[in-house]
């Protein structure tokens, strides 16, 4: 079973706001929520797990596919919340595996607060391939250390972001190397856009301006999905929640507060 941080109200309560579930990133961890985590709601209930192969959940021994994190979370879910709906909030991976989840579970998903994604991971495009073939490369030779200074680098490459890029070096090292590597190797070949019209919960897809996506991608899934909606951060990079959560929680909060009024 996963491991998971909780809080906010139990999620059966009466007058509970419809629960949140986060689902951090690649080489992340569901600590790395705190700063969504402390700007959500008294009265709403929130679950974090670290996905298989992160954090403090079981180790990854072969690649991971994104439906099996889907699953993953869905016996977690299941077991904290079995009967009501539930925002599904994602970030880069994460974001992967709440578009995987609202497809195997539909009835179970009130709305998507989607980071930092794409809805195919074929690696059909050239980018998608060469951004694959840079990490999974730089973790065969130079090691996971190595690997996470590139990554640093390409999330926070401003000189005033030293400190950000101290922390997440240290985040990405103290994954297990293998599980790091099994995650990262059952991302390639999972596409959502050809089931994207029946995934009709609502849905913001935010762009940051530096996205290590290309503007397309996400426009494609927002245009795809029939509640899509394409948000864009100007001045952001991939890892938006945690560089700029000034400007990130006040969308994510509105967004969740229009899906409770509509419902």
């Amino acid at each position: 079973m996963l491991r998971t941080l909780r809080g906010g109200p139990a999620p059966d309560a009466a007058r509970a706001r419809t629960p949140v579930c986060l689902l951090h990133g690649l080489g992340s961890r569901a600590r790395d929520w705190q700063p969504q985590i402390d700007a959500l709601e008294a009265d709403r209930p929130w679950l974090a797990p670290d996905l298989r192969g992160h954090g403090d959940s079981p180790r990854a021994t072969a690649p991971v596919a994104v439906r099996d994190h889907a699953r993953d979370v869905a016996l977690v879910l299941d077991e904290w919340c079995p009967d009501r709906a539930i925002h599904l909030v994602g970030l880069s991976l994460g974001s992967m595996v709440a578009l995987e989840l609202a497809r195997l579970r539909p009835k179970r998903c009130a709305g998507l607060f989607l980071m930092s994604t794409t809805g195919d991971s074929r690696l059909d495009g050239g980018f998608a391939k060469f951004l694959f073939r840079l990490r999974l490369y730089s973790l065969r030779w130079f090691g996971l250390r190595g690997s996470a200074h590139l990554v640093a680098w390409m999330l926070f490459p401003k000189a005033k972001q030293r400190g950000q890029r101290r922390a997440v070096i240290e985040q990405l090292v103290s994954n297990d190397p293998r599980s790091y590597r099994a995650c990262l190797e059952g991302i390639p070949g999972w596409e959502v856009l050809s089931d994207a019209p029946a995934i009709a919960a609502p849905t913001v897809v935010l762009r940051p301006e530096r996205d290590f996506f290309p503007e397309r991608v996400a426009l494609e899934l927002a245009t795809a999905l029939p509640g899509g909606r394409l948000e864009r951060l100007g001045g952001a990079g991939h890892a938006a929640p945690i560089e700029d959560p000034e400007r990130v929680n006040p969308l994510l909060l509105k967004h969740l507060r229009a899906v409770d009024a509509a419902r």
